[in-house]
């Protein structure tokens, strides 16, 4: 069998490309993370943007844009004023009070302690008690390290900001220049309706995912609060954060904060497990029902699967875009087909006459 030389070489040609790619996106991660966190950011952000727009005389995107960033940027400082405070203050008396709420967990003669003493799991317990106050005292590392991690987090900071204030103002002409190149008005109204679908699924997933993680932490902050559970701030924002991983990021949030408190009260930590029971069914039946609304529907077994190849491809931030790529692969797949569809009967139609011909 012989193969052409110019297959041969295209071949070699586009493999060579595909290596060429990955090797620059291996080299430029750091800065495709900060795209990609830009883009979801302008996404979450476009629709408020685009509704302050409707108001301002001349509808002027830049001022609409620059008060949606003001609002934006407010939001922040409160919820930093109103959670760092408590939040570093409780973080400290955890690493006081640890050695107590050990001592009084592994006490001989409560529940507790009884397991504890019958599985041996008093060695272990020390061991992780002692590493974990050591993790926190020692968290900010040398003044250096503390120094260089907050400029570098201060200048990534920026950037994502900057890059998503400048999708948001130029991403209308982009886009209308985009259109403007599609001349054929079928092919361009297609795309139009599938970048449309798209821009909900994603859009919705993002804002949608933001929501929900903030009632998780929040309703458990609360609920903490109502017990007299001393660390509810640190353990409610764990929550909320967690709650961003898709899948497992909640249950991991729930297994964290029924094991805290189990170290200051057995019931305490029974009723947390009981509200995260509560809390999961009512989040799954009507709080993701109602602010999913807008995303497309994806079977479990495509998020499930998506999740992990996301994680095996970019860790985390994998795993959070893996749901609204899938979401947007689903919808380019099932135009294809229905585009696929429509053309079959005129084909076979075609066909037919020209045989009767």
């Amino acid at each position: 069998m012989n193969i052409p030389t110019r297959t041969i070489v295209k071949v070699l040609a586009v493999t060579f490309a595909f290596i060429g790619l990955l090797y620059f996106a291996y080299m430029t991660r750091t800065i495709l993370v900060w795209l990609i966190t830009a883009f979801a950011l302008a996404l979450a952000l476009n629709p408020a943007v685009a509704r302050f727009q409707r108001y301002i005389p001349k509808r002027n995107r830049l001022v609409a844009t620059m008060l949606v960033f003001v609002l934006l940027i407010a939001a922040i400082s409160a919820l930093a004023v109103l959670l760092l405070p408590p939040l570093i203050s409780q973080t400290e008396q955890l690493v006081v009070d640890l050695p107590h709420y050990t001592n009084e967990l592994t006490k001989p003669g409560t529940f507790t302690g009884d397991i504890i003493q019958r599985y041996d799991l008093v060695d272990r317990i020390k061991a992780s008690q002692s590493d974990l106050v050591s993790r926190l005292s020692d968290a900010g590392g040398t003044f250096i390290g503390v120094v260089s991690g907050l400029f570098t987090s201060i200048i990534a900071s920026l950037t994502v900001f900057g890059l998503t204030f400048f999708m948001l103002m130029e991403g209308p002409t982009w886009i209308n220049l985009f259109w403007r190149t599609q001349t054929n008005k079928h092919r361009r109204e297609r795309l139009q309706r599938l970048a449309g679908d798209m821009y909900l699924a994603v859009g919705g997933y993002v804002v949608g995912k933001l929501v929900a993680a903030l009632l998780a932490g929040l309703s458990t902050t609360i609920t903490l609060m109502i017990l007299g559970e001393p660390f509810a701030v640190p353990l409610g924002l764990i929550v909320g954060i967690l709650s961003i991983m898709p899948l497992i990021g909640a249950t991991i949030g729930a297994v964290i904060v029924v094991a805290a408190t189990l170290f200051t009260s057995v019931s305490d930590a029974i009723i947390m497990a009981i509200f995260f029971t509560i809390y999961q069914q009512i989040e799954n039946n009507i709080i993701q029902p109602v602010i999913f609304n807008r995303a497309v529907s994806v079977s479990p077994l495509l998020v499930f699967i998506s999740v992990l190849l996301g994680t095996a491809v970019g860790g985390i931030l994998g795993a959070l875009i893996a749901i609204p790529v899938t979401a947007s692969l689903q919808i380019l797949v099932k135009d294809i087909y229905q585009h696929r569809q429509v053309k079959l009967p005129t084909t076979t139609t075609t066909s037919h006459k020209t045989k009767s011909a």
